[in-house]
């Protein structure tokens, strides 16, 4: 019977070769030594594949991997299978040859957009890629089209394209497409995932108007892409300098800040931006920015100095001096509790009170 093609799992690949295709072809001439690679000859256009391997061979089917060889152009070629046994028998099938897919320095970033990243494309053996071709080049994340901003060098084979990413409607992967309006048959693509940034909590959520307190910010994690941004914290309109991120789990980055001082009691804004470190972008239209919410409130009181401020573990007890700011003016010992951790400690005076703070004197006992 004549040899046919039954399956053939891979008949699209790039140029640059070194895919694997594994086929199975029905009646071909059975392989007496499936070991002995010779016996199968793979051309793709008269340029002969590296046989991998040879599976199984019987009178009924017979099974080869091999793979692709290089290709200097795009385009469709025929793909011949020959026995050693008998030359003039053969299976043909068609492989399309294609650019490969452009490597991005980031395949994923918030769905804001804004932001840059490098995409290295194979092209055309004799295509004129110059500098200043990137205008002629046009973008696509999921038909939204993005913005070429410039070419930072080419070779023979590739070129690296500077892309601003644009916003997108919702998270999830969008395929990007690259067209160059000088050669129609140029087409790469790539994909790039759209991920929701946001501020998942505030630790604490609320705290004294007069600040300095230490604040935790709960983000989903940082993608890489924003790795040489420059980080902005804002509170009420106020720059606050980061003391430290972290990453926390998987999922999570941390954040830590000194809160400043509020002007009144009430709910303020929490502003965390990423700002291109190209100034090119740094006015761009789509900032990448997180909101939250804290709340200044009014305190009544806290303790400036607290003297000594340690004692022996199972010392009976220890006289300590208090002095409480902003806590208004009092009476006597009966007007205040004093409790250390869980323990009530015993008020013998009020040095003196007025209405910028009080100074008691507390016994409390510490052992036992």
């Amino acid at each position: 019977s004549t040899p046919s093609l039954l399956i053939v799992s891979l008949n699209s690949s790039s140029i640059q070769g070194g895919d694997l295709v594994s086929t199975k072809i029905g009646a071909f001439p059975k392989v007496l030594n499936i070991y002995d690679l010779t016996s199968i000859l793979v051309n793709f256009d008269q340029i002969p594949a590296s046989i991998l391997r040879i599976r199984s061979s019987t009178t009924s089917e017979t099974v080869v991997d091999y793979i692709v060889p290089k290709r200097a152009t795009i385009g469709p070629v025929q793909v011949a299978i020959t026995s050693a046994l008998s030359l003039s028998v053969a299976v043909q099938y068609t492989h399309n040859y294609i650019l490969p897919n452009a490597l991005l320095s980031h395949s994923a970033g918030p769905v804001q957009g804004g932001f840059l990243i490098n995409a290295t494309l194979a092209i055309f053996q004799g295509m004129k890629v110059g500098l200043e071709s990137f205008s002629i080049f046009r973008v696509n994340f999921g038909g939204i089209a993005g913005t070429p901003s410039q070419i930072f060098g080419n070779t023979d084979t590739t070129t690296v394209l500077e892309v601003q990413v644009p916003t997108a409607y919702n998270p999830g992967e969008a395929v990007v497409t690259f067209t160059f309006d000088l050669d129609p048959a140029f087409l790469v693509t790539s994909k790039f995932t759209y991920t929701s940034q946001k501020i998942l909590d505030i630790i604490p959520s609320s705290g004294p108007v007069t600040g300095g307190n230490l604040m935790t910010i709960l983000v989903t994690k940082f993608p890489d892409i924003f790795a040489d941004d420059i980080l902005i914290l804002e509170i009420n309109g106020t720059y606050v300098p980061v003391i430290s991120i972290s990453e926390l789990t998987v999922g999570e980055t941390a954040l830590s800040a000194v809160i400043p001082p509020g002007n009144l009691p009430s709910v303020v804004e929490i502003k965390l931006s990423f700002v291109p470190s190209n100034p090119k972008f740094a006015g761009n239209a789509n900032p990448n920015y997180l909101i939250s919410q804290y709340q200044y409130i009014e305190v009544m009181g806290f303790v400036s100095r607290c003297t000594p401020s340690s004692a022996g573990a199972f010392s009976d007890s220890e006289t300590v001096i208090l002095q409480i700011i902003d806590f208004g003016s009092i009476v006597g010992v009966q007007d205040i509790t004093v409790f250390f951790g869980s323990t009530l400690a015993l008020v013998q005076e009020v040095l003196y009170s007025s209405k910028l703070g009080l100074s008691p004197t507390c016994t409390t006992r510490t052992g036992p």
